[in-house]
């Protein structure tokens, strides 16, 4: 990594009113349930059909003669009388050319055929087709069906905005269809350079419904906190976007709804994160108050890198932003360099909010932590097992990430606190809470360690939980006789090889 360079990659968007340069930050990036369907759509197409190129120089003649008699038409070509009645007959057999006084000319089917280019005949053919094609019911825009997996089936779904005007959606569909059959087509493997045009639209059946994975980014303005916004860009851009401009509203207030009080977040949570790093921590702290703005505007102003002389950093945003998958990214190549025994295990304390790890990139961090610290080697290499603990109904989707999943009653858990542990080698700690108001987006707020003396107290964090909670295992995908008695010599965990 280059010293010095921000991996927080602000964007510029202007000067706050202390004169301070704004920035965009990102804080979070969810993968939301687009609702789609498939429709099975008659039509029929225009496309230019071939005219033979005797009766294609035949027509262009004619046009440019504006009539002549078969002799001269014969001459031209240097057709005898049979050659040149049959060359005749043929185009007036297509109504383009008839018989007047002796003279061939073009009817007016035949003057239609230079409408398109000019000087060169086209000749247009008419085909049925029946296909099916994918819409979705928000913007009734192209859609892209993939197999998903079932984490994302568990995705929450963004609400149609008027369910029964989207119950008539075929109805609907056909000025959608007319506007975007193009990029169907060559989606399809039309090329632009092909004359097909739409030429009408006979039916359309609705058929089954599926989801596409929308990816939200979730980003606040440095000089405004409060407000969060989202943006598609890394879905779609351009006209593309344009398109979509409801499904781009309904992120918005998807993003919106999501509010919590300042007053979910804990002093026992502010007090784990500052006793777990207090040298980046204490001096936010005022009469045992942790001051969330505060925190957050310097953070802003001096984000870090994890380095070996900067083994702790300060951090805004969930772990799955980018700016903080760097970090992680950082922290594991760290760990894997430092050797020792591996963890059995990884842990995630994850915070009492409803649509927390609503992305699949938590999925990515797990796989990480798996496939570069498994312990053995060959066939002997076991996996690094992924356990989460939380409130008493953690959603589904978790189960299909996660090993195990312990329950916590709530009242035991320290409010608005996430703690990541890799025993013996690397851990996240957050809270969240909105900033400068009094309810609003949760925003992360935390720190990033491999300094073994931070991950050695959350290792003490997460003990102390589990040993004055006793979770209840609510998943386990492995056969075992005593889970918590593995959970516990996972967490017994010597820091050997971290200094």
């Amino acid at each position: 990594m280059t010293k010095g360079r921000s991996i927080l990659r602000l964007a510029p968007k202007g000067t706050a009113t202390d004169g301070e340069t704004t920035h965009v930050v990102d804080v979070d990036v969810m993968h939301l349930r687009l609702p789609c369907r498939s429709f099975r759509i008659s039509y029929k197409v225009a496309e230019p059909g071939r005219l033979s190129l005797t009766t294609e120089f035949l027509l262009r003649l004619l046009r440019n003669a504006d009539g002549l008699q078969e002799g001269a038409i014969g001459q031209f070509f240097g057709f005898g009388p049979d050659e040149t009645r049959f060359v005749v007959d043929h185009a007036e057999s297509f109504g383009y050319v008839a018989r007047v006084g002796g003279r061939a000319c073009l009817t007016e089917a035949g003057h239609s055929l230079f409408s398109v280019s000019g000087d060169e005949p086209t000749l247009f053919e008419v085909s049925a087709k029946r296909e099916h094609f994918d819409f979705d019911l928000i913007a009734l825009a192209p859609a892209e069906r993939r197999p998903l997996t079932q984490f994302e089936y568990n995705l929450p779904e963004l609400d149609l905005a008027d369910v029964e005007e989207m119950a008539n959606a075929s109805q609907r569909l056909v000025p959608s269809f007319k506007r975007h059959f193009q990029e169907f087509r060559f989606k399809r493997g039309g090329s632009r350079l092909e004359k097909q045009s739409l030429y009408t639209v006979d039916d359309v059946q609705p058929e089954k419904r599926f989801p596409e994975i929308v990816p939200v980014t979730v980003s606040v303005r440095s000089d405004h906190p409060a407000f969060p916004e989202a943006n598609l860009l890394s879905w779609k851009t351009g006209f593309e976007l344009e398109d979509r401009a409801a499904v781009v509203r309904g992120c918005a207030s998807f993003v919106r709804a999501i509010r919590i009080p300042a007053s979910a977040l804990s002093q026992q949570a502010t007090d784990c994160l500052a006793l777990c790093a207090p040298d980046q921590v204490s001096r936010f702290i005022r009469n045992d108050v942790f001051s969330a703005e505060a925190f957050f505007r310097w953070t802003v102003r001096q984000v870090g890198e994890l380095r070996r002389d900067r083994p702790t950093v300060r951090t805004i945003g969930n772990l799955w932003t980018d700016a903080n998958r760097t970090r992680f990214a950082s922290a594991l190549t760290t760990a894997v360099e430092r050797g020792g025994t591996p963890p059995s295990m990884m842990f995630w304390l994850r915070p009492a909010l409803p649509l927390w790890g609503t992305t699949t990139r938590l999925s990515d961090i797990i796989e990480a932590v798996k496939n570069q610290l498994a312990p053995g080697e060959g066939d002997e290499r076991q996996s690094v097992r992924a356990v989460m603990l939380g409130d008493e109904e953690p959603p589904k989707r978790f189960r299909s990430l996660f090993n195990a999943v312990l329950a916590v009653p709530s009242r035991r858990l320290p409010q608005g606190l996430e703690l990541l542990l890799v025993p013996g080698r690397l851990t996240f700690v957050l809270v969240h809470t909105p900033i400068g108001i009094a309810e609003g987006y949760p925003i992360p707020l935390g720190i990033a360690s491999v300094d073994p003396k931070v991950i050695e107290r959350v290792h003490g964090l997460i003990t102390d939980v589990i040993a004055a909670a006793q979770p209840v295992p609510l998943h386990c995908d492995w056969n075992t006789a005593n889970l918590m008695d593995e959970i516990d010599a996972a967490l017994d965990f010597s820091t050997e090889g971290t200094t």
